[in-house]
């Protein structure tokens, strides 16, 4: 399956927690900051990600605050590192696809990432800030087509 029928079974609700890895979570993610703004792209991934999850019988496991921070991650790579495509992204492989919970160990304490709080709403890094991805914002193609200029 391509990057974009994963995206499409993503969205409507047509894969199986088997079938989505962790390679897949970055790819999906990647793919929704292409086409959508970041706090679009969030919502969509965190729908698909807790329906996902409760067809699988474990919607307890959907965590708020590392979907949001991983995706943060993407982002801040879709600007510093850009790829030209999601497999040249993948196949960099950038640290959120090597180990997610390490490349967020420099935001967030253990306490904090796995704090009850933090699963079921966002919260912020304890430890510094995400690196930067709005400021500088990388317009995505749905930001450019509905720009007025």
């Amino acid at each position: 399956m391509d990057h974009e029928q994963l995206l499409k079974a993503f969205l409507g609700g047509q894969l199986e927690a088997l079938d989505f890895g962790h390679r897949e979570h970055v790819a999906v993610g990647w793919s929704l900051l292409e086409s959508h703004s970041f706090d679009h792209a969030v919502h969509l991934f965190s729908i698909g990600a807790r329906d996902l999850a409760e067809r699988a019988g474990a919607g307890d496991k959907f965590h708020v605050t590392l979907t949001r921070a991983l995706m943060h991650l993407i982002a801040a790579d879709r600007l510093n590192a850009p790829a030209n495509s999601c497999t040249e992204y993948l196949q960099s492989r950038p640290p959120v696809l090597k180990n997610a919970l390490a490349a967020l160990s420099p935001y967030y304490s253990h306490a904090c990432l796995w704090s009850k709080e933090s699963r079921s709403t966002w919260v912020p890094p304890d430890l510094g800030p995400l690196p930067a991805r709005l400021f500088q914002h990388r317009m995505s193609k749905a930001d450019f087509a509905n720009h007025p200029d």
